[in-house]
């Protein structure tokens, strides 16, 4: 009996790991979050740039300025949904060679349909990097464009 009063249950000893592994698992989580939104962030205030409207589009276009309209939707979705008419498909074996032929300082309007138009932000700044100067993501991206009734939309491509 000398020793055997003074050595914890397992019982006892189950109960202290259980705690002290349910804090670790909670910082950890903790620590996850965190990262994540820190990241976020990151992200937002890298694709901050300005933007255009479905409106102030439509007033360019009603001007005559021919804005180069570039679908930076993913493949999937630029085959199963209508696009803005004259969309140049952004990431089709195609893509680059038209835009040799666009002027660095024309009007380049880029729109997909994801939330914060995260996806037309960063090919925005994909040409931005290749030296066009006026680039800008749509606000709403193509579902602001068909909230908008009286605009087209180009039919499937077969």
């Amino acid at each position: 009996m000398l020793g055997f009063a003074a050595q914890p249950t397992a019982l006892e000893m189950l109960s202290t790991m259980g705690a002290t592994a349910l804090l670790v698992i909670g910082v950890l989580l903790g620590l996850f979050i965190l990262y994540k939104y820190i990241e976020r962030r990151r992200l937002m205030r890298a694709l901050f740039m300005a933007r255009i409207s479905v409106s102030q589009l439509r007033e360019m276009i009603d001007a005559g300025l021919s804005p180069v309209i570039v679908d930076a939707r993913s493949r999937t979705a630029q085959e199963l949904e209508a696009a803005i008419p004259g969309a140049i498909l952004y990431g089709h074996t195609d893509h680059a060679a038209a835009f040799d032929s666009v002027p660095r300082d024309r009007d380049i309007i880029v729109y997909c349909n994801c939330p914060n138009e995260a996806s037309a932000a960063l090919i925005a700044r994909k040409l931005i990097g290749h030296g066009f100067v006026r680039v800008r993501p749509l606000v709403g991206g193509l579902d602001a464009w068909r909230e908008a009734s009286e605009l087209p939309l180009a039919a499937l491509q077969d």
